[in-house]
């Protein structure tokens, strides 16, 4: 499991044991990651405006440039979403390096693709609910409706993650909230401590583990 540390510009490795090793250094704020088929670690270089994905020598190269970012999800077919929060809209790079604006209108925050990838779930910061979007062939979104929710209140939410029956999982200020495939609230997980839960993520060898951002701290349940 790999996180970063945006103040100190670095992004560390989580082994299977929990070692914790420097992965990259002056990584300009490096916000968000997530790991693409080809195996290369992809993320919103933020102080740089760029995205970019990073080899496991922790080199990196540019995708795009010029984008304000903070969160990205990457397609099985190499196309890349993220969101655009000042600017309120969210990005599509194709796999042949096309960048287009998919959706706009709200705050987007977090993104996760399902694991069919035909839908696209999306937080909106100003919105007790999270947007669903279908997947179009071409990488374009449709029907972004309201359609997970309605969380439990505070929620900000922020980073999310899907298990393997298709449940979506959201970190907010209330803890991780969890939804069913058809959208209904299936439970609440507390906050581990108090402050900002930013992002999950399930690993580990058969996926076994979930993994949480919170404050200063990174928790494994």
């Amino acid at each position: 499991m790999y996180f970063t540390d945006i103040p100190s510009s670095k992004i560390y490795r989580v082994d299977q044991t929990g070692h914790v090793t420097v992965f990259a250094e002056n990584t300009a704020r490096t916000n968000c990651l997530m790991f693409g088929a080809d195996g290369k670690l992809y993320g919103c270089r933020m102080g740089d405006k760029q995205i970019v994905a990073y080899t496991q020598n922790g080199r990196y190269e540019v995708l795009a440039e010029g984008v304000d970012s903070n969160d990205l999800v990457v397609a099985a077919d190499g196309g890349i979403y993220f969101t655009d929060p000042p600017n309120l809209q969210v990005w599509h790079i194709s796999p042949a390096g096309k960048k287009q604006v998919v959706a706009k209108g709200f705050r987007p925050n977090g993104g996760v693709l399902t694991a069919d990838g035909g839908t696209l779930v999306v937080t909106d910061r100003e919105a007790p609910h999270l947007r669903a979007f279908r997947v179009e062939s071409d990488g374009r979104l449709s029907f972004g409706e309201h359609y997970i929710g309605p969380m439990r209140v505070p929620t900000y939410p922020d980073g999310l993650t899907v298990d393997r029956e298709g449940r979506v999982y959201v970190a907010t200020r209330s803890g991780v909230q969890m939804f069913d495939p058809t959208g209904r609230m299936g439970g609440v997980i507390s906050k581990p401590q108090p402050g900002p839960l930013s992002n999950i993520v399930f690993a580990g060898p058969k996926l076994e583990y979930l993994y949480a951002t919170c404050g200063d701290k990174v928790f494994r349940r």
